[in-house]
């Protein structure tokens, strides 16, 4: 709508929101999906403390507007200004500082040519007056944001409780069926016939066990500080393989995987990672439902910060996800039943992609629905 309103109002088409996060002291962009700068803006993120010379956070500090074609008294174009311009493809930049009730939001940054700055500089009523419009409606939207953030956290807490509870009502019979089969496998060492049957039980037994210690990984707030190097398309290599051989070995729906050999060895959390991929993939599969095709690709790319990223998409061309579920997906609680995404699994990617320095972002259309991982690769 913000974007409409630039092209209605002003003739502009060049733009984004950079959007405050007050606890981390960021600016980080924002755009709609139709953006042709979508992807771009999508990875910008940078601090306002190692910026404070740049235009947006100076604009954000003095409460006006400010734009490149302004004298500059203290020194030239910082960097950072440079990467926005260059983002934009513009000569330059209009950047509209929003406020909610004296509280920072973020900033219009609008791309210009130096001839028509002038014009939307003259027009700077009705531009404050957007500007203040978009932060009242920005405002709230982080307020629900925040809500249902809190309710996430609440569910994720009673699920994390009760699937304790579960696992080690399992557990404890489990461990005493596996001591028995033991027992029995000695007993029974002379008939062949038999061990391969109870080596078959024990294998379905140990099955269940991790479906438990699955069960036990529901925890509302579990650290994940086991940082290590790990080669990222091996892990996913492996991941994908236990799926091949065994719950898809009789199934129509096939996981191929296009690994770009130039990642560097990844500084994260292994389980995390486990935990992150066998979600996804789990969500994929029951999106397909017996038949269809995911592809897992990894990509090693640049932010507009010039910091190294992993970006893992993982692609399913099932009946993709509903358009009135996509701005819940990641809540506590969200599903869709026909496409089989949802659930507490993408609250909990969420969550954990959050802990490991990265995010998760989901594309989707009618064709099908890919969900977005990216890490930094110095890890959390």
């Amino acid at each position: 709508a913000l974007e409409q309103s630039l092209k209605i109002l002003f003739n502009e088409e060049t733009g984004f929101l950079l959007l405050l996060d007050p606890k981390a002291k960021t600016l980080n962009g924002s755009c709609s999906n139709e953006n042709p700068l979508f992807h771009q803006v999508a990875s910008l993120h940078f601090d306002l403390d190692r910026h404070r010379e740049s235009l947006p956070a100076r604009s954000m500090e003095l409460r006006q507007i400010l734009h490149s074609f302004m004298p500059r008294p203290e020194k030239d174009e910082t960097l950072l200004d440079t990467q926005l311009t260059t983002l934009l493809g513009t000569e330059g930049m209009v950047l509209t500082p929003m406020y909610f009730q004296q509280e920072p939001v973020g900033l219009i940054v609008v791309g210009v040519s130096e001839s028509a700055h002038l014009n939307l500089i003259s027009h700077s009523t009705p531009l404050q007056l957007l500007a203040a419009q978009a932060a009242t409606s920005l405002y709230m939207q982080r307020w629900r944001q925040e809500q249902a953030e809190r309710i996430t956290a609440e569910r994720l807490e009673a699920a994390s409780l009760l699937a304790r509870k579960i696992a080690h009502e399992i557990n404890n019979p489990l461990a005493i069926l596996r001591n028995y089969l033991k027992v029995l496998e000695l007993k029974l060492k002379d008939r062949e016939e038999l061990r391969e049957e109870l080596s078959i039980l024990d294998k379905e037994f140990e099955r269940i066990g991790r479906i438990t210690q699955q069960l036990s990984d529901i925890s509302a707030e579990k650290q994940l500080t086991q940082a290590e190097k790990i080669d990222l398309n091996t892990s996913l290599e492996e991941i994908i393989q236990f799926y091949t051989v065994g719950s898809l070995n009789d199934s129509q729906t096939t996981i191929t995987f296009h690994p770009d050999k130039n990642i560097p060895p990844l500084a994260t959390d292994s389980n995390g990672l486990r935990q992150i991929i066998t979600n996804l993939l789990n969500n994929a599969i029951d999106a397909l439902d017996g038949t269809g095709t995911i592809t897992v690709t990894t990509a090693l790319e640049k932010n507009t910060a010039q910091q190294e990223e992993v970006i893992i998409t993982i692609r399913d061309d099932g009946p993709g996800i509903d358009q009135n579920l996509r701005d819940t997906l990641f809540q506590a609680g969200a599903t869709s039943k026909e496409g089989g995404h949802g659930g507490l699994g993408l609250a909990i990617v969420k969550r954990i992609a959050r802990q490991l320095g990265g995010s998760v972002t989901l594309i989707s259309s009618d064709e099908g629905a890919a969900f977005s991982v990216n890490l930094p690769t110095g890890g959390a």
